[in-house]
């Protein structure tokens, strides 16, 4: 569990969490860092951190067996449209 819980933060928390960090002036990013930011301090505590991919990872255990299964993975991707993927890695 502890390598999908890097690969979900490394794949779909970081770069979001990286640029917010890097807009200080607010601008378009600036929401998402305010989402990760619960408690308003300026500043994203490992505990804000950990709800919010602790969140992320319901959303994407549809059946709420607390395992991701490739099927449950996909689905929420193309719930989003694709957005944020790669290509397929061909098997």
């Amino acid at each position: 569990m502890t390598r999908l819980f890097m690969a979900l933060v490394l794949l779909g928390g970081a770069p979001g969490l990286a640029a917010a960090v890097e807009d200080r002036d607010g601008g378009p990013h600036r929401t998402a860092f305010d989402r990760l930011d619960a408690d308003g301090s300026g500043t994203v505590s490992a505990d804000e951190w950990a709800q919010r991919s602790e969140e992320r990872f319901a959303r994407l255990d549809a059946n709420g067996d607390g395992e991701i299964s490739e099927s449950e993975f996909d689905a929420r991707r193309r719930g989003r449209g694709g957005r944020g993927t790669r290509p397929a890695r061909p098997r």
